[in-house]
């Protein structure tokens, strides 16, 4: 394959392998098939299928529509391109533009990581993606220096492997690639040489030869994951399954979905909003909620993918005495060694006295608001500076002056803990490595900047007394990645549980 950069092509290729019955007509309908089309090249059957969809508002059309012309803002034209590709039964796609949106719910699950764990130089990876039982987590995108050993790396045993990316050994396959449910090859290549590569993946595929080896969670046997999945649609219907997420097993559609749709209505959901997105669908389909259909949209409001309700939640499950992880609609279960480690790792983190704090107050029989609660612990030392942001962003609830603390209260447990735990990380990142955000902080609260701060998440779980209830094992995943993060850029961590008496 040649690698001149005078040679005609395009740099980067996406390609997934389809089920057996992908509907064409239904899932490309707003396609169409260019004059030669489709034909026969060295044993391959490809069909071209090309969409466009002209006069799209551009993103930044609000901020001055009410001041310009309708007729002087342009418009955008979105384009995108499926190749079918078919040989001895086996059935791959190639997508640019908006495609994979129309193509891979139909792709075999993990197939570029399955290329990629056999065709990656193992001393050569770029990044490692990893998802724990928590979603996308900072930290977890990592650029990889010198010799990595995967089954050396903590990390490995308890996440899920999410995509790999790196040098081929083999560079007739391409100059790079990474692997998720599709594979994307990086190097020249013009549809003579998407050949090529068609024909070294099936040779791939057939290997058993692994050059990449990482060993994280274990997925669950088809009768288990059946039984677990019934499990989890009656709790669903029935309202009762709170500890949740929604996971997209796609980066392309999680970095360009802004907000979710609900069956029919027009109504927007922000994506991270799970709670309102919850309720809302427990409404409109109360006898049904698990298969609601969700529409994701961009920041156009371009409809990227629809989904089962079903098909984007994540979260925890105990069933017959074991637990179980629910990631990307597969399930893993969580052994012995796995909870060891995580209860472990949990004790670690340094707890603080919830005298700390006074007791969270009741007001008319009902616990006050997170305000008012803020606001009767605030003294001579502890800044309240939960309404004072910088560049929109909170760097705490409290600042404690005396102890160098940056404090971020949540009331809740499990699940709503995610949000808490992201707050400390953006901040604490900010303030790390953003030099105005630092210069910021110090003009506006008067802290020492230089001093070595902690961030402390004080968590008020109302009337639970169960630590176990409290922090899920989800969420002490979530918590342990976010201390591990905050660690490794110089802050202390801790946590408190504020009483209610």
């Amino acid at each position: 394959m040649a690698n001149s950069k005078n040679k005609k092509g395009v740099s980067k290729i996406t390609i997934y392998k389809i089920v057996d019955d992908f509907p064409a007509e239904k899932a490309l309908k707003d396609y169409k098939k260019p004059t030669n089309g489709s034909g026969n090249l060295d044993g391959w059957h490809y069909q071209i299928f090309i969409r466009s969809k002209p006069n799209i508002p551009p993103a930044w059309k609000p901020l001055i529509d009410e001041i310009v012309d309708e007729n002087e803002i342009p418009k955008n034209t979105y384009a995108s391109l499926v190749i079918l590709f078919s040989k001895d039964e086996m059935s791959f796609a190639l997508t640019a533009g908006y495609g994979y949106a129309n193509v891979r719910e139909y792709g075999v699950a993990d197939f570029g990581i399955d290329i990629a764990c056999k065709a990656l130089d193992p001393n050569q990876l770029n990044h490692l993606y990893q998802k724990v039982p928590t979603g996308n987590v900072f930290g977890l995108n990592r650029t990889l220096r010198g010799k990595y050993i995967p089954t050396n790396d903590p990390m490995n045993q308890r996440s899920v492997l999410k995509a790999l990316k790196g040098k081929t050994i083999n560079e007739e396959l391409g100059a790079s690639l990474e692997g998720r449910k599709s594979l994307a090859i990086s190097g020249k290549k013009d549809f003579h040489d998407v050949i090529a590569v068609l024909d070294k993946i099936v040779e791939l595929e057939k290997s058993n030869k692994i050059t990449v080896q990482i060993k994280g969670l274990d997925e669950v046997e088809k009768d288990i994951s059946k039984k677990l999945d019934e499990v989890l649609i009656k709790k669903i219907n029935e309202g009762k399954f709170d500890d949740v997420l929604f996971g997209y097993d796609d980066d392309l559609i999680f970095n360009n979905c802004e907000n979710l749709k609900l069956g029919r209505e027009e109504t927007l959901y922000a994506i991270d909003d799970i709670e309102k997105v919850m309720k809302a669908a427990k409404r409109l389909k109360p006898n049904n909620t698990a298969f609601i259909k969700v529409v994701g949209c961009d920041d156009q409001n371009q409809e990227i993918f629809d989904r089962r309700l079903i098909d984007l939640i994540e979260g925890e499950l105990d069933f017959e005495n074991d637990k179980y992880f629910r990631i990307d609609k597969k399930w893993y279960k969580t052994n012995a060694r796995y909870k060891k480690q995580i209860e472990n790792d949990f004790k670690a983190i340094e707890k603080i006295e919830s005298s700390y704090f006074k007791p969270w107050q009741k007001k008319n029989g009902d616990f006050v608001s997170e305000d008012v609660f803020l606001s009767a612990n605030i003294d001579a030392n502890k800044i309240l500076a939960h309404t004072q942001k910088i560049s929109h962003i909170e760097l705490a609830d409290i600042i404690d002056k005396n102890e160098h603390y940056f404090v971020h209260v949540k009331k809740g447990r499990g699940a709503f803990l995610r949000n808490l735990f992201a707050q400390g990380y953006v901040a604490g990142s900010l303030f790390n490595g953003d030099e105005e955000f630092k210069k910021a902080a110090k003009d506006k609260f008067g802290i020492d900047i230089d001093k070595k701060f902690t961030i402390v998440f004080a968590i008020f779980p109302e009337d639970e007394k169960n630590i176990d209830s409290i922090f899920t094992l989800f969420a002490k995943v979530d918590l342990l990645e976010r201390y591990e993060s905050l660690k490794n850029i110089g802050f202390n961590v801790k946590y408190c549980l504020i009483s209610n008496s």
